[in-house]
């Protein structure tokens, strides 16, 4: 057993193990050249599965999961990978250089931890991946805001968070998906603003979402058991075309 291998590593270690162990530079790991060789001592991490050195995220991943002190010293790693992990776990402190690191994974961690106040600003980093992750964070007008953006992923992100009574300006959206997200969450009460809409699915969503409202609104005056839909001669689909304070008249 080679000197970088522990103890209870054995054959039937997991593949995670087992697989190459080479850094970013595709070199070889070995723990005596790492400056972190007594964490390896005390267990704290472990080559090929939590290694700091390591190319594969998911182990670099794993190392700041169990090391999180140590994230601050690498915030300015010359591998991207590294610094993108880093920032998840780093001291907040830390964080706002980050919104102007050259790489995009790296920003994006930044908006997702600091304050609001501090990532303002950020609407109008070029990478979309950061306009989203900001979406994610905002509230209000400042989210209403990027409803302007270019970029339909971050549309898509602001209509899924927005309150429904703020959709209306999105009902035109150039999107079909960002329009669809619209139809499933717009205010009852501009429904009737999509009904035009040029994609068929828009409308079909819509028409799920009326029938609905007419269910609910025909069940409450039924005041009898023998009144059915059947034999009453009512039903909410025939409400469908008609204004929503017809609906509970409609008769087919």
């Amino acid at each position: 057993m080679s000197e970088d291998t522990p103890e209870h590593a054995t054959a039937d270690a997991p593949a995670d193990l087992t697989n190459e162990v080479v850094d970013w530079q595709g070199r070889q790991v070995r723990c005596r050249d790492c400056r972190h060789e007594p964490m390896h001592r005390d267990g704290r991490c472990q080559r090929g599965r939590s290694c700091v050195r390591d190319r594969r995220a998911r182990r670099v991943d794993r190392f700041f999961r169990h090391n999180p002190s140590v994230a601050d010293e690498y915030l300015d790693h010359p591998y991207d990978e590294v610094r993108a992990i880093a920032v998840r776990y780093c001291t907040i402190f830390r964080l706002p250089p980050m919104l102007a690191d050259p790489e995009g994974e790296v920003r994006v961690g930044a908006v997702l931890r600091l304050p609001v106040a501090r990532i303002l600003p950020m609407s109008t980093d070029p990478d979309r991946r950061v306009r989203i992750a900001l979406a994610s964070r905002l509230e209000g007008r400042e989210l209403l805001e990027l409803l302007a953006d270019t970029d339909a992923g971050v549309r898509l992100m602001v209509v899924r968070r927005l309150a429904p009574e703020m959709l209306l300006t999105a009902v035109r959206d150039v999107d079909p998906d960002v329009r669809r997200w619209v139809a499933r969450r717009i205010a009852p009460a501009y429904l009737s603003s999509m009904l035009a809409d040029p994609e068929p699915t828009v409308r079909q969503i819509l028409a799920t979402r009326v029938q609905r409202r007419c269910w609910r609104s025909w069940r409450p005056m039924r005041t009898c058991a023998s009144v059915t839909p059947r034999s009453s001669g009512y039903h909410p689909t025939c409400c469908m075309n008609l204004p929503m304070t017809m609906n509970r008249s409609c008769r087919i």
